[in-house]
């Protein structure tokens, strides 16, 4: 029910949206003939749905969506196996504007431009970003076991570690909600409440 509140207050966000976008990419150091691939997450699987020959290091992929959407943008050299080259590829929120991935001789660490939905997400990945790197620092260390197999810390400090665990993860909720809550027009804002908060 929560998340049928939450889903109407973005309607009008929606409706008012532009109803088409135009995604370019300018890769200035590619060398290699390739090309690009983008693939949307249907029905829990990533499809790619489209592909362009890159040509003097861009290309241009055009659409319309109902409303933003998860993407993945891959390149891959002419002629190469795909299995060896998925290695070059960025995620990020596309949406009906103009929006621009900015690299140099990959995808991979490209800058997203034109999307208000990525800007939102970056920010609060930002915001949770030092509790995520402490709980995983935890992790590493109290997790480590030696050459037999047993854990190089103590039960009682094991669980320590876990209790500070647990604290970094509810503060994380606690932020993810804070910002699904002042975002109640943004798609970033109802990614972060079905995904993290629910």
């Amino acid at each position: 029910m929560k998340k049928l509140i939450f889903t109407m207050l973005l309607l009008p966000f929606f409706a008012a949206a532009q109803q088409s976008y135009t995604l370019t990419g300018k890769l200035s150091e590619l060398k290699t003939p390739a090309k690009a691939y983008i693939a949307f997450l249907k029905n829990g699987s990533w499809k790619e749905t489209d592909s362009t020959t890159i040509k003097n290091g861009s290309f241009t992929f055009k659409g319309s969506l109902d409303e933003p959407q998860n993407v993945i943008v891959a390149v891959r050299p002419i002629n190469a196996k795909q299995a060896s080259a998925n290695r070059d590829y960025i995620g990020f929120i596309l949406e009906n504007s103009k929006v621009t991935l900015t690299g140099k001789d990959g995808i991979a660490n490209a800058s997203v431009n034109g999307s208000k939905a990525e800007d939102e997400n970056k920010e609060r990945e930002a915001t949770i970003r030092p509790l995520t790197n402490k709980i995983i620092a935890l992790q590493n260390k109290y997790g480590k076991k030696n050459k037999d197999g047993e854990y190089e810390f103590a039960l009682e400090q094991r669980k320590k570690a876990g209790d500070s665990i647990s604290t970094l993860v509810a503060e994380i909720k606690k932020i993810n909600t804070s910002f699904a809550e002042t975002h109640l027009n943004s798609y970033a804002g109802l990614l972060a409440y079905n995904y993290y908060v629910l």
